[in-house]
């Protein structure tokens, strides 16, 4: 319901669900066709991408990226930032679309094949899984999580936060992929104070990354807090 529902709300309530994306079971040359078919008619107009990946690109300034650099998108779904980045000739040397939705991505694959940028040739997907981000090691120079909380610490009885195993090895796996000098960048939509989120820097100052600050955003007029560790 999870999937569904997410790639419902990035495609259109209108899309053809098929059934067989409940159980994350491979969906059928017509099943896809028919997803494909709506990213045709809809998805690939002025307004397809979400405010969030509007908003967010437009904070892609805030930090180091160049032709030279190489950019992980951790959660990436369906690939609004992917596009976003494209459409605003957001320069990078490599893009890492990362997820653990094959679905997701194969609609992402899809939908950046139609983006007449010639970077498209430079986005390649990574199918990870819940230990693993499967990225490069040394490879990475900037990693994003955009509204992407899978990480998140959870605080036991006696005060402290704790990050489970299988997300720790996932995180360390991101840190491995880190070049020397490289960040990672949170971005949260949000009201909440940006200077007191254990829940969010724990799960990476745990793994021996250096927090290094929080800043608020006010993209479109919205408010996005960003949290940004340096390797």
């Amino acid at each position: 319901m999870v999937m569904q529902s997410r790639i419902q709300r990035e495609l259109g309530p209108n899309l053809p669900m098929p059934r067989s994306l409940f159980s994350l079971r491979p969906i059928s040359h017509l099943e896809l066709v028919a997803i494909k078919d709506r990213i045709d008619r809809t998805y690939l107009k002025h307004d397809r991408l979400s405010d969030n990946a509007k908003e967010v690109a437009e904070l892609l300034g805030t930090f180091r990226l160049d032709e030279k650099t190489v950019v992980a998108d951790i959660g990436c779904g369906t690939g609004y930032l992917e596009l976003a980045m494209l459409d605003r000739g957001s320069p990078f040397a490599y893009l890492f679309a990362v997820d653990v939705d094959s679905i997701a991505l194969e609609v992402l694959t899809y939908a950046v094949a139609k983006h007449p940028s010639r970077a498209r040739t430079r986005i390649q997907t990574v199918v990870s899984d819940d230990r693993d981000s499967w990225l490069p090691e040394n490879g990475v120079d900037q990693v994003l999580f955009v509204s992407t909380h899978f990480f998140s610490a959870t605080q036991d009885s006696a005060g402290s936060w704790k990050v489970q195993p299988p997300m720790r090895r996932y995180l360390e796996s991101i840190k491995r992929a880190l070049r020397p000098g490289g960040q990672v960048h949170v971005f949260e939509f949000t009201n909440e104070p940006c200077d007191n989120r254990p829940a969010l820097t724990e799960p990476f100052t745990q793994i021996g990354l250096r927090f290094t600050g929080a800043q608020v955003r006010l993209p479109a007029g919205n408010r996005v807090c960003q949290l940004t560790f340096d390797r």
